[in-house]
């Protein structure tokens, strides 16, 4: 017999450590639950494969099922998004290596012009830059130039950070690593 989608949805939980509610959304569709197992056959190769069990099924629930309910009549196995290139889409964004943001375009791209996300992220020069070092030179440079911006993060209004994150990242045309931007203000800001 078959598994049935509830014994699939408890196994999905008790193996991968997804919520109920993710479980039983990656087993509405047959499909979709089958893509999650192959994709997660493919991490379980891996020696820590187990922590891309939640942005997998996030990206499956989320952005493969918006793609499909836009492109009503196309099935996810007509698409060129595998599994491989599932796992390698997550995995870039958990190595830091791209933004959130850039995975949503990556993952666009990938089914708009059939290229693994790495080779995506490599022909639009993507690569997100984590060396604390150049950041922090950038973080430097933007609290420099914005003396007025900095009193008022110090008279308490902290809400001028987002100001300073996207000096930053303008800066690093887009590529700063936006965690890190944060933490040097936090820390240089005080």
């Amino acid at each position: 017999l078959p598994e049935l989608p509830d014994q699939k949805a408890a196994r999905f939980a008790a193996d991968f450590g997804l919520t109920s509610y993710d479980a039983r959304h990656l087993v509405e569709h047959r499909a979709t639950a089958d893509f999650f197992d192959e994709c997660m056959a493919l991490a379980k190769a891996e020696a820590d494969g187990s922590k891309f069990a939640k942005p997998l099924a996030n990206l499956i629930i989320n952005d493969v099922a918006a793609w499909l309910n836009a492109h009503e009549g196309v099935a996810l196995a007509d698409t060129s998004l595998t599994p491989a290139r599932a796992l390698e889409l997550v995995r870039l964004q958990a190595e830091d290596a791209i933004s959130s943001k850039q995975a949503k375009e990556v993952f666009a791209a990938v089914l708009d012009e059939d290229k693994d996300p790495a080779a995506i992220v490599e022909e639009r020069g993507m690569k997100q830059v984590s060396d604390t070092g150049a950041i922090e030179a950038v973080v430097d440079e933007v609290i420099a130039a914005n003396p007025d911006e900095v009193a008022r993060y110090r008279d308490g209004n902290t809400k001028v950070i987002g100001f300073f994150v996207g000096q930053c990242m303008k800066a690093m045309r887009g590529q700063g690593n936006p965690k890190i931007i944060n933490e040097l203000l936090a820390k240089k800001l005080g």
